[in-house]
């Protein structure tokens, strides 16, 4: 199991502002109400003034924390995916050293405006080793950042905190305490490796 945490950074907030007119002084202070640029007193240029629609037009941007909270991890109620091809080789591969693949089990928000939620890409770098399967004594709690990049520049940063969590056979949430599809799956792996 393993829970998630995507934060947005545009690279329109990282980068300066581009002016239609080059920039001699960084240190060029301008409001949006005067029709000329004022200088600091350290400055000894004069420049035309700057274009300055995207400060007069910008809209304020909602920032938050944390853009997304995901939950990754096998679903109960799927059959389980090794993330190798089984069917490759003659030997049978124990299912307690093969991992398997990592799904989105849920994220809130659903959606966001101008950040659309990629399923794909947080499930492969939430796991990006997959989800194993251990008997006894599992490893501690781990975490681990990483990086998408959208073709955009836009850059989301996320966090996985990963940690072990018991499968059990039957779930108390429905009304016919239906058996679990994943176990079922990996118990009749098991008996095939037996």
């Amino acid at each position: 199991m393993a829970a998630t945490v995507t934060l947005s950074s545009k690279s329109s907030i990282d980068k300066p502002p581009k002016h239609s007119s080059p920039i001699i002084n960084e240190k060029e202070i301008y409001s949006p109400d005067s029709s000329s640029t004022t200088l600091s007193p350290e400055s000894t240029h004069s420049i035309s003034s700057p274009d300055k629609s995207f400060v007069v037009h910008e809209q304020p941007q909602s920032i938050r924390l944390v853009d997304y909270f995901v939950v990754c991890g096998i679903n109960k109620y799927v059959d389980v995916e090794p993330s190798i091809d089984l069917t490759l080789s003659d030997q049978v591969i124990n299912p307690f050293q093969c991992s398997y693949r990592c799904r989105v089990l849920c994220h809130y928000p659903n959606e966001l405006p101008n950040n659309q939620f990629d399923e794909d890409a947080i499930s492969r770098l939430s796991m990006p080793d997959g989800v194993s399967i251990q008997q006894n004594s599992p490893d501690p709690p781990t975490t681990h950042p990483f990086l998408i990049t959208r073709l955009d520049g836009t850059r989301y940063y996320g966090v996985a905190l990963t940690f072990f969590e018991q499968l059990t056979h039957d779930d108390g949430t429905y009304p016919d305490n239906s058996s679990s599809t994943a176990v079922s799956s990996l118990n009749r792996l098991i008996e095939a490796y037996s």
